[in-house]
């Protein structure tokens, strides 16, 4: 009777904890330079190394969860449809092909949206919501 509880029980928390992971969500935050209107279409277009500067010609500086960061493998899902070894293999090639500038790599999502408070020109992505006037958030990826 034990053994039918504790597996009906593992079940249940298996259960619990995939349905959690799947209502997770991701997050943009941005700290540009003053006067920059920013657009979902043009936070995208960064990320994706598309564009390389603000309108004002300042270089947009792209943080992302490094190798040691719990978040590495959800951001490189929900944003870029690939595995965390797939998203640094094209970040790889976008920079050395000269078309994006190198990313700033942290190691957690408070280490991302610290950088992101207090460097203007970035743009970060987390799995935590920040708070807080200092930075600019954008729920979703795509």
């Amino acid at each position: 009777m034990r053994l039918v509880i504790r597996l009906i029980f593992s079940v249940l928390l298996v259960a619990a904890s995939l349905d959690a992971a799947s209502q997770s969500a991701a997050y943009i935050v941005a700290n540009p330079p003053d006067g920059i209107d920013l657009s979902a279409a043009m936070l995208e277009d960064a990320l994706h190394g598309r564009v390389r500067s603000w309108s004002s010609g300042d270089a947009i500086v792209v943080v992302l969860p490094g190798k040691k960061s719990l978040e590495q493998d959800e951001i490189a899902e929900k944003c870029f449809s690939t595995s965390a070894r797939g998203l640094q293999r094209e970040w790889l090639r976008l920079v050395f092909s000269g078309m994006a500038n190198a990313p700033v790599f942290t190691d957690s999502p408070a280490d991302t949206i610290d950088y992101v408070s207090r460097t203007r020109g970035t743009i970060g992505l987390t799995t935590i919501k920040p708070t807080g006037e200092f930075v600019s958030v954008f729920d979703g990826c795509n």
